[in-house]
């Protein structure tokens, strides 16, 4: 498969639009410094997701990353409603 499928960018695309939409509806970036600094950080990255050069194992990597987020996320925040559930492939 070619390292820029279309696809494959569209998987991670996903998974960092996903992770964006919660930070926005829960406002974890005023938190603290540290967690502001990383949200401003794949804020900026999100628009350059479709030059980049991918692999199936680095799409799953991230998309791992991804589910282990909402799994924090539902720990530290208990019963909070997290909202409608996506799909990320």
């Amino acid at each position: 498969m070619d390292r820029t499928d279309p696809i494959l960018l569209s998987r991670v695309a996903s998974c960092v639009e996903a992770i964006l939409e919660m930070e926005a509806r829960l406002g974890l970036s005023g938190r603290d410094a540290e967690t502001a600094t990383e949200f401003k950080h794949l804020r900026r990255l999100a628009p350059r997701i479709a030059t980049m050069a991918m692999t199936e194992s680095d799409v799953e990597r991230v998309e791992q990353a991804t589910a282990r987020f909402f799994e924090e996320l539902r720990t530290v925040l208990g019963e909070v409603s997290l909202g409608t559930h996506r799909v990320l492939h």
